[in-house]
C-alpha cells in the first residue's frame, strides 16, 4: 500500500488505474489499446507526460526497474514481484515492458475509452470484411498486424456472450462497459473532436473511485 507520506498525487491514481486494468480481460486490453492508438497527440498529452515520469530513457516503453523505481520515487511502497506481476498482465507484446500505448489505455478516462463512438472504431478495425461481426480468424490478424501476443480463441470466448462463434457490435460494446447504445454504428461516420485527458480532472476523478477498487 502506499506509504502515509506520499509526496506526490500520482502514486495511488496511477498504480489504482494500473492494477484495475490489469484485472480486464486481455480482449479487452487490446480494444482499449487499439483506441489508444488512434488517438490524436493533443487528445493524450496529460498521459503521455505521466508516462514521460517512468519512461526516463525516453524509449517509448517502460521496463520493470523503471516502472519500479518511478512509483517508488512517487511514494509507493511495492515489492519487485508485485512490479513484474503488473507488467507482465499489462504487456501484450510480451515483451517484459509496458509502452506507451498500453500505458495510456491503462489510464484512459471512460469518457473516452467507453465512447460510441471510440468502440466503433476500434470494432471496426476488427471487423476487416465489414460484415458487422468479428471472427476468430480476423481476432488473429488484428493481434498479428498490432504485433499482440495472445489466442484469439480465448479472446473470443471472453466476449462471445451468445455462444455464435463471433462477437457482433453489441456483445463488443458490452464487453466496453457501453450497457446501452444511444446511436446506430452505421450514423458514426466521422471523427469527432475530443477534449485532452486532464491530469487534474484524472486525479480528482481517481481520488472519489479509488475507495471502491
Amino acid at each position: 500500500m502506499a506509504s502515509g507520506n506520499s509526496e506526490h498525487p500520482l502514486s495511488d491514481s496511477v498504480i489504482v488505474r494500473l492494477k484495475k486494468h490489469s484485472k480486464q480481460t486481455s480482449f479487452l486490453k487490446v480494444g482499449r489499446t487499439l483506441i489508444a492508438r488512434s488517438l490524436a497527440p493533443s487528445e493524450v498529452e496529460g498521459l503521455k507526460q505521466l508516462f514521460a515520469l517512468f519512461d526516463v530513457s525516453k524509449a517509448g516503453r517502460v521496463t520493470i526497474g523503471q516502472l519500479e523505481l518511478g512509483l517508488r520515487k512517487l511514494g509507493y511502497a511495492i515489492l519487485s514481484s508485485q512490479v513484474s506481476e503488473l507488467v507482465a498482465s499489462l504487456d501484450l507484446t510480451e515483451a517484459d515492458v509496458i509502452s506507451s500505448e498500453e500505458f495510456v489505455s491503462a489510464l484512459l478516462p471512460s469518457s473516452i475509452a467507453a465512447s460510441e463512438e471510440k468502440i466503433w472504431e476500434a470494432f471496426s478495425k476488427f471487423d476487416e470484411d465489414e460484415d458487422g461481426f468479428i471472427s476468430v480468424k480476423e481476432l488473429e490478424k488484428v493481434l498479428e498486424k498490432q504485433g499482440f501476443k495472445g489466442n484469439a480463441e480465448s479472446m473470443m470466448q471472453e466476449a462471445d456472450t451468445n455462444n455464435d462463434g463471433l462477437i457482433n457490435f453489441d456483445e463488443f460494446a458490452h464487453h466496453f462497459g457501453k450497457q446501452t447504445l444511444s446511436i446506430k454504428p452505421t450514423t458514426i461516420t466521422r471523427r469527432k473532436t475530443i477534449a485532452p485527458v486532464s491530469v487534474t480532472l484524472l486525479l480528482e476523478t481517481e481520488k472519489a473511485r479509488s475507495s471502491d477498487v
